[in-house]
C-alpha cells in the first residue's frame, strides 16, 4: 500500500495500480473491510489520475460503502469529498454540492477543523461554479479563519490567492492587490516555487489591469524564472508572450 502512494506521487500510475490491487486482494482474503476502503479509495485516486472519472467514482462509492458499514466517519469524509470533487469536474454541480456538505457536517460532527477547511474551499468552488461570488468568498473566509487559527500558513495562502481571483474577476483590484500580495508573502516564505509564480503572474495581471505596465512586466518577469525554475514551459511561453504585450502597449 505505501508502495502504491509512493508510486501515484511519483506519477507511475501502472505500477501504483499493481501495488493497491494486490494490497486490496490481500485485504479482500482476510476478510478486513478497513482496508479494502482505504485501498479502493487510493485505486480511485489513480483513476482520477488518469483523468478516468467514471472508474474512480466507481472505486470512491465502493470505499465510501465499506466505510458506512464500518462507521468509519473519517472514511466517509475523505470518500465524499472524493467524490464532490469528481462530480464537480463533470459539471455535476449539485451532486458536488451534496457530497461536499455531507463531509462537511461530519467534519463539524468530528470536530475536525482541517476537514472543514477544505470542504468549506471546495464549496467555494461549488459556488463559483453556480456563479454565486459572494458565497463563494464566505466559504473562502471562513477557510481563511480556520487556517489562522490552526496556525497553517500554505492553507492561509491558498485562501488569500482564491479571495484574490475572486476580487480579481469583480474589478476590484484594491482587495485583489492585498489578498495576492499577502498570500505571496507566505508562499515565499514558505519557499513555496509554484505559489509564488500563480500569484506573481496574477499580480502582473492585476497591474495589467491599472496601466502599471512597467510593475506588471517585473511581475511576469519574476513569475517566467520561477516556471522556468519548475520547467513547466508552457507558463515560460505565456510570461513570454504576456512581458511582450506590455512592451509593445508601454
Amino acid at each position: 500500500a505505501a508502495l502504491g502512494q509512493i508510486e501515484l506521487k511519483r506519477g507511475n500510475l501502472v505500477v501504483a495500480q499493481e501495488h493497491h490491487q494486490h494490497a486490496l486482494n490481500i485485504y479482500e482474503r482476510l476478510a478486513n473491510p478497513s482496508g479494502r476502503a482505504y485501498q479502493l479509495g487510493c485505486l480511485g485516486a489513480v483513476e482520477h489520475a488518469r483523468g478516468d472519472t467514471t472508474s474512480a467514482a466507481d472505486f470512491f462509492m465502493r470505499a465510501l460503502e465499506l466505510y458506512e458499514e464500518t462507521e468509519n466517519l473519517i472514511g466517509q469524509t475523505d470518500q465524499l469529498g472524493n467524490l464532490g470533487t469528481i462530480a464537480l469536474s463533470r459539471g455535476e454541480i449539485d451532486n458536488a454540492e451534496e457530497f461536499h456538505e455531507r463531509a462537511l457536517a461530519m467534519n463539524v460532527k468530528l470536530e475536525n477543523l482541517e476537514g472543514q477547511a477544505a470542504q468549506l474551499g471546495s464549496l467555494a468552488r461549488v459556488a463559483t461554479k453556480r456563479g454565486n461570488a459572494t458565497v463563494a468568498e464566505d466559504y473562502y473566509r471562513r477557510a481563511l479563519e480556520i487556517y489562522e487559527r490552526l496556525g497553517q500558513p500554505e492553507g492561509q495562502a491558498n485562501q488569500l490567492a482564491n479571495l484574490g481571483a475572486l476580487a480579481h474577476a469583480r474589478d476590484d483590484v484594491a482587495d485583489a492587490t492585498n489578498c495576492y500580495g499577502r498570500a505571496l508573502a507566505i508562499y515565499e516564505r514558505l519557499s513555496h516555487v509554484q505559489g509564488q509564480a500563480i500569484t506573481l503572474s496574477n499580480l502582473g495581471l492585476v497591474a495589467v489591469k491599472q496601466d502599471e505596465l512597467a510593475a506588471s512586466r517585473t511581475y511576469f518577469e519574476r513569475a517566467q524564472e520561477l516556471y522556468a525554475q519548475l520547467g513547466n514551459a508552457q507558463e515560460v511561453d505565456k510570461m513570454t508572450s504576456w512581458i511582450a504585450a506590455t512592451e509593445a502597449t508601454s
